[in-house]
């Protein structure tokens, strides 16, 4: 649900669709699944490691693709680009982790609350949790925020203008 609120987000503001979004956050789940088990280390920071991960990833991506292809006027040129770095991070990927799925245990995952005859872990709790605080704070963001985003993502002379 996070991902396809994130790729919701960047078209609402960037009026862009981005192919690459899910293999940025694939790369920064695998990122997190090594960070756990080849470092040692724990849940959270592993967590923050993919957010970094990701973020760093989208970042360059934008920097050296995105933004020189934006600034030749055309929307379709972008677009392409996003297939084809979608493409080779796939192929990346699979080259590199190979076709085996990984399992990215939790200490939340095995500790199940019953409701009725219903069986819930604690892991989707946390997850469901976690996307409606984040859809909430997204929509209050976004309701307030929303002309001036998309204007500093158009407009950047203009953005930097006080008033």
């Amino acid at each position: 649900m996070l991902v396809a609120l994130g790729l919701t987000l960047i078209y609402g503001v960037l009026v862009q669709i981005n192919f690459a979004h899910a293999d940025i956050v694939t790369l920064g789940a695998f990122s997190a699944y090594f960070f756990m088990h080849g470092v040692g280390g724990g849940y959270i920071p592993s967590i923050a490691v993919a957010l970094v991960v990701g973020g760093v990833l989208g970042g360059l991506m934008n920097a050296a693709i995105f933004a020189p292809l934006q600034r030749k006027g055309s929307e379709l040129l972008p677009l392409i680009a996003t297939i084809g770095v979608s493409v080779m991070m796939e192929n990346a990927m699979l080259a590199w982790f190979g076709p085996i799925p990984y399992a990215f245990e939790s200490p939340y995952s095995n500790e199940v609350i019953r409701l009725g005859g219903t069986f819930i872990t604690v892991q989707n709790v946390l997850i469901i949790a976690v996307s409606a605080l984040t859809i909430a704070f997204l929509y209050g963001f976004m309701k307030f925020n929303v002309s001036s985003a998309r204007r500093c993502a158009r407009c950047r002379r203009t953005a930097k203008q006080p008033g």
